[in-house]
């Protein structure tokens, strides 16, 4: 079988039946004038249907979109959709099914980062802009949402709507949005209770396809009785049908709440048989079923009440007695309760299933949908089996492909529906966590997991082939804690113990991790070829056929590449690893791939090339690690300075800040405070360097890796240049002694660099010549020139003096040229400060102006083009310059930018 990477297939975690507008069927009454009225406002992007439950809101709306022929997305909302990760991955789902072959902004951000809302509709609002094309997304039971950033999305879509795009929101109560602003901006339609109330004619249709003898009087009283409610009308005429008095019915519409309960017996169960009767209950205990999934759960409880004959009989009859029904897809495979219908069911389930026996059918639905690879349908249902054990089993099963396929944020998402009594008791969740933990690079969390797992690990069989996996987990984290900590003895035990542990006969991240540790650690103990051949005896044997261990391969090997600081073989693993993982599909190793390549060339002084990466980084930013994509933006930052780009590296540097805020990690943002203090003083702007220190983190944790920009040479500097030379001396000699200890080549090289700039500054020249010769020694084989380069000119004199005494020396003599090269882009060509102020953007034109004056007010790029009496093409150039001039991509950014420029008034 071909599995190249084109060829893996995703992890698909979307019920397609959540998907599926409700199919429409002969009973159901054609509401022309509420389908007349939505049309109508077809030109506007919002319509509200808010109305209680039972009063055709789905229904009414299907029948206009399928009349009318709209391009349309439908989803069904539910808890899960909370989770602003689940949501927008059903958002994308939609999208690619209306445009299979599109690629959308949207897709960036699904198992990234939490981001904020603003981010989110920008990209949402940018993918459906586009299209081009009218779109109708249908967001029912939107009530269930009560997440505050899901709010915020959609009330930011509203703000600034696409272009051809129209927004349905179906729900039981009004959602929190500035509604009476929509309202003056006419770009909503409300429809409520009674508008959706059936008026006598169209109850008089109903009537007749129920096939009801009620008199138009009695239809008359009915409506009256009900206030036109739907669903209390059809159990009325269902009620009539079955032989109940009219006055007896009468009766029992004193209040819309009580008539399913009241008239529920009569109307749905007399004369039903007891196997349709457990039919109707044990569908309901389902959101959504299909006839097979329903053998399956009937198999499971070996009731003789339930049949494959009953099963197919139950379904005729649902249909034809009108059990309030919903088909969810045209064929008629998918189905659902009416709400009110489901509740009634399922307060009846104890009747006629025992706990235990409600167990075991939530378990078969479990294991029905984990076998058609729904798994995030298989683990709710095995949670509410109320068998906490088996859901951790269900979960258990997926999680360790989670870990393979980078998929950090979906499991986070499936470990936060367990009760927190699991995430504390349960071991495979706290080993999950520990892990995760560890992506964020919040080591403190990480060993507090740690340490609750050991305790966990007590009630293990060390003899169960089971058991022994978690067992290699937990040595798994405790070799990257030692690694971290520097105990390389430790980082071996603990790596060579979860390698025992866990197999290697199939993919499983934790070995794999260790695998790396282990080969790290090797090379740390000068056993660079020992670590390179146990890479290769682990994963090479099967990277010919298995494209996972290739990739597995390639990012331990530019592990050990960036601690040796080898250039070549950076560049060399790194382009293959970043062609290789797919950025789909293992985001987090592409990132490392691309990273990789891009460090490479930087330091080896070919800056021409980098800027070929940062569409793509921008397009993935969200989906690796955000360690690494920090310093991967900062390698693009130092490539612009060293180029002389400043306004570039202007942009760049605001882009960090903001990124750091969305990914919302303090170590994160302060590690890019600390990459500002750096800019700052390549700028020789100390007092601004010294004034944003405070919230710089200059120990976030990465110096372990060898990665190339060192927020403690950063801390350093700033020592010395402040008056502090001891303390940062000191600092700077126990980076050397870490580099050293560690084979830190890269890190080396910097800190013997700086450190013989130190010694000149104080007149020290032959220790000084003596260190500089140690790092080019270091350097000359591995390439590095910016290295030396990025020391600034306070080098200079040191390597021509060098260059002088050693004339055979190539290295320094390629040095001095690239010096030479160098001075095209002085530092005293760049702007003052590294942050732009706000004030100093200008620059928009009149029109400009104005047309985002109008955006602001809420008017599409046709109104504008309208008001202003110019074309449609021209209002467009116009907002792409103005997004130019704010560096921003969007509308709605472009506005929030020139109001906090004083350029346009706050509405």
């Amino acid at each position: 079988m071909n599995r190249s990477p084109e060829n893996f297939t995703k992890i698909q975690f979307v019920a397609k039946s959540k998907l599926y507008k409700p199919a429409l069927r002969k009973e159901f009454v054609n509401r022309k004038a509420l389908i007349d009225q939505l049309e109508a406002n077809i030109s506007a992007p919002f319509t509200l249907v808010s109305a209680s439950t039972g009063c055709g809101k789905s229904i009414t709306v299907s029948q206009w979109i399928e009349e009318k022929g709209h391009n349309y997305g439908w989803l069904s909302l539910d808890e899960e959709h909370n989770d602003v990760q689940v949501f927008l991955t059903y958002i994308v789902a939609l999208f690619k099914e209306q445009w299979p072959q599109r690629t959308f902004h949207l897709e960036s951000l699904l198992g990234g980062s939490d981001l904020p809302s603003n981010l989110i509709s920008a990209l949402l609002i940018n993918d459906l802009d586009e299209t081009h094309e009218p779109y109708v997304l249908v967001l029912d039971d939107y009530h269930v949402i009560r997440e505050q950033k899901i709010h915020e999305i959609i009330q930011e879509i509203l703000q600034f709507p696409p272009e051809k795009f129209h927004l349905v929101i179906l729900t039981r109560r009004d959602p929190p949005f500035k509604m009476a602003r929509l309202r003056a901006q006419n770009k909503l339609l409300e429809i409520r209770m009674v508008d959706l109330a059936f008026t006598a004619e169209e109850a008089i249709k109903l009537r007749s396809k129920i096939a009801s003898t009620i008199t138009d009087e009695q239809i008359k009283s009915l409506i009256q009785n009900t206030e036109g409610w739907i669903t209390g009308i059809t159990v009325g005429l269902m009620g009539l049908k079955e032989g109940i008095s009219f006055e007896k019915i009468l009766a029992s519409l004193t209040n819309s709440n009580s008539i399913i309960s009241d008239l529920f017996d009569e109307v749905v169960y007399k004369g039903l048989p007891i196997n349709i009767q457990k039919y109707l209950i044990l569908t309901s205990l389902l959101d959504q079923f299909s006839l097979e999934l329903i053998r399956t759960m009937e198999a499971a409880i070996d009731d003789s009440d339930l049949t494959q004959p009953g099963c197919r009989e139950f379904i005729r009859l649902s249909r034809e007695r009108n059990f309030f029904l919903i088909p969810l897809d045209s064929t008629g495979q998918w189905y659902r309760y009416h709400h009110l219908f489901r509740s009634q069911l399922n307060y009846r389930t104890e009747r006629y299933f025992t706990k235990e026996v409600v167990e075991r059918l939530y378990k078969a639905a479990s294991g029905w949908f984990e076998e058609n690879q729904m798994f995030e349908e298989s683990l709710i249902y095995a949670i509410r089996s109320k068998d906490l054990q088996f859901a951790v089993t269900v979960f258990n099963r997926h999680r360790i492909e989670l870990f393979n396929h980078d998929r950090i944020q979906k499991l986070n998402q499936f470990i936060s529906l367990f009760p927190p009594q699991a995430m504390n008791d349960c071991l495979e969740i706290v080993l999950s966590s520990a892990m995760l933990q560890n992506y964020n690079a919040n080591f403190v969390d990480l060993a507090k997991h740690i340490d609750r797992a050991e305790e966990l690990s007590k009630a293990l069989d060390f003899y169960k082939p089971y058991d022994r996996k978690l067992f290699g987990e937990l040595h798994c984290l405790k070799d990257i804690m030692s690694f971290k900590l520097g105990d390389i003895e430790r980082t071996l035990f603990y790596a060579e113990k979860a390698m025992e542990f866990i197999p290697g006969d199939e993919h499983y991240f934790h070995r794999e991790s260790s695998v790396a540790y282990y080969s790290m650690a090797l090379y740390v103990k000068g056993l660079k070829d020992q670590a390179l051949e146990n890479l290769d005896s682990e994963f090479g044997k099967f990277a010919s056929s298995d494209p996972y261990y290739k990739m597995r391969l390639l990012q331990g090997r530019c592990l050990i590449h960036f601690l040796e600081g080898n250039t070549d073989l950076l560049a060399t693993d790194g382009e293959a690893l970043k062609t290789f993982a797919a950025s789909d599909i293992f985001p987090a190793a592409w990132m490392m791939g691309a990273y990789s390549l891009a460090t490479s060339l930087y330091i080896t002084n070919r800056l021409d090339k980098i800027g070929e990466f940062h569409e793509d980084l921008k397009k993935h930013r969200y989906r690796g690690w955000p360690l690494w994509i920090m310093h991967f933006y900062f390698i693009k930052c130092l490539s612009d300075m060293a180029t002389g780009k400043w306004e570039e590296l202007d942009r760049e540097i605001t882009h960090c800040e903001i990124l750091a805020n969305e990914f919302d990690q303090e170590s994160i943002k302060g590690l890019v405070k600390a990459f500002q203090v750096e800019v700052f003083l390549r700028k020789g702007d100390i007092d601004s360097a010294v004034a944003i220190s405070p919230f710089a983190n200059f120990n976030v944790g990465s110096s372990f890796w060898g990665l190339y920009y060192i927020p403690e040479l950063t801390q350093v500097k700033l020592l010395i240049l402040t008056g502090k030379e001891e303390k940062g001396k000191e600092l700077l000699e126990n980076l050397i002694h870490s580099a050293r200890e560690f084979r830190k080549n890269n890190h080396l090289i910097q800190c013997l660099a700086l450190k013989a700039i130190v010694y000149a500054r104080e007149s020290r020249y032959e220790q000084a010549k003596e260190l500089l010769c140690e790092a080019l020694a270091l350097s000359k084989d591995l390439n590095h020139k910016r290295t030396f380069l990025d020391m600034g000119w306070g080098i200079l004199p040191l390597l021509k003096e060098i260059g002088e005494t050693h004339a055979d020396n190539a290295h320094v003599l390629s040095l001095l040229n690239a010096f030479e090269e160098e001075k095209r882009y002085s530092l005293k060509k760049g702007p003052e400060k590294i942050i732009t102020p706000k004030k100093s953007i200008s620059g928009l034109s009149k029109r400009e102006l104005e047309i985002l004056l109008l955006v602001s007010r809420g008017a599409n790029n046709g109104d504008i083009a309208e008001e202003l009496f110019i074309s449609l093409d021209t209002v467009k150039k116009h907002l792409y310059r103005a997004y130019q001039k704010l560096y921003v991509n969007n509308r709605m950014a472009a506005v929030r930018r020139a109001q906090e420029l004083d350029l346009l008034p706050e509405e």
